[in-house]
């Protein structure tokens, strides 16, 4: 298709969510194995999976639409669906596309998303991500890979490069960020493993370039390289528990005091409450939690 590649309007943003839950059924167990962070239980490219598989599901049933209401369909669907950590943060990638699109739809008609659009959206994303994990940012995972790509595309649309060029340098950018998360977080270096969550957005990223030019790059295959046991091995951390579920009924505010209740207990809450009342979250233990008594 050359250097300007397709547009990414309404159809082409459906064709990616298509793309990337092929391209994921192809990675998964590839994800899956390299998942040792923030809790080891071997489902990242799993949970990535099931969320785009209910973003697409939700996109199909919109039909003939606006790229916004894709986008906003997207976003809806990985929120309702979303698995694990690794879910939501897709779901927050997904609403930072549908965020921007629907303010750039406001201001008149949008035919498709260009340079300077996925730029916003993916440092949309970047917050969104940021937030949903508690509102501090932890080096060396899926969010330096997202920034990675954020700043690549910003810098092609500065420059006046087209759409497919831009999208080409987000998922180069994506790969060497990704290879450097084992020297910015310990858990990974031990393991011998890039970030999970950050190579599933490689995927999703590398998706987008085949939607847009007709081309798949080819990428390693990351495969666990642990470090030789040392002597005496320190000792094992306590255990820690991922948990998920949905609060119903309960408006923003009240959201807020759970979550600083929550917080008091030594529980993380891992997601953002979105701006719909049905909210999706997760939390990991991270401390010994005083026996709780209600008010």
């Amino acid at each position: 298709m050359g250097t300007s590649g397709r547009l990414l309007d309404a159809s082409a943003l459906r064709d990616w969510a298509h793309i990337v839950v092929s391209d994921l059924i192809t990675h998964i167990d590839e994800i899956n194995r390299l998942n040792v962070f923030p809790v080891a239980d071997a489902d990242t490219g799993a949970n990535m999976l099931f969320t785009m598989r209910a973003a697409l599901a939700e996109a199909d049933a919109v039909g003939a639409a606006s790229v916004a209401r894709v986008a906003a369909a997207l976003s809806s669907g990985a929120h309702n669906g979303a698995r694990g950590n690794s879910g939501v943060i897709v779901s927050q990638i997904l609403r930072g596309i549908a965020d921007v699109t629907a303010e750039a739809a406001a201001d008149g008609a949008l035919p498709a998303i260009d340079a300077v659009l996925l730029a916003a959206a993916l440092w949309r994303g970047v917050e969104l991500v940021i937030a949903s994990m508690g509102g501090a940012e932890v080096p060396g995972t899926i969010v330096s890979v997202l920034r990675a790509a954020a700043a690549a595309v910003e810098q092609c649309a500065g420059t006046g490069e087209t759409l497919a060029q831009a999208v080409t340098a987000a998922g180069d950018a994506a790969v060497v960020a990704l290879e450097k998360t084992p020297e910015q977080l310990a858990v990974l270096a031990d393991a011998g493993v890039v970030d999970a969550g950050g190579r599933g957005l490689v995927v999703m990223l590398d998706a987008l370039r085949s939607t847009l030019t007709g081309h798949t790059p080819t990428r390693s295959v990351y495969e666990p390289a642990p470090r030789p046991l040392l002597a005496e091995a320190p000792a094992r951390p306590a255990p820690q528990f991922e948990v998920m579920y949905l609060l119903t009924g309960c408006d923003a505010a009240a959201a807020d005091t759970l979550r600083d209740r929550l917080a008091e207990l030594g529980i993380r809450w891992r997601s953002r409450p979105p701006r719909r009342r049905v909210i999706r979250c997760t939390y990991t233990p991270t401390t010994r939690a005083p026996p709780w008594k209600p008010d």
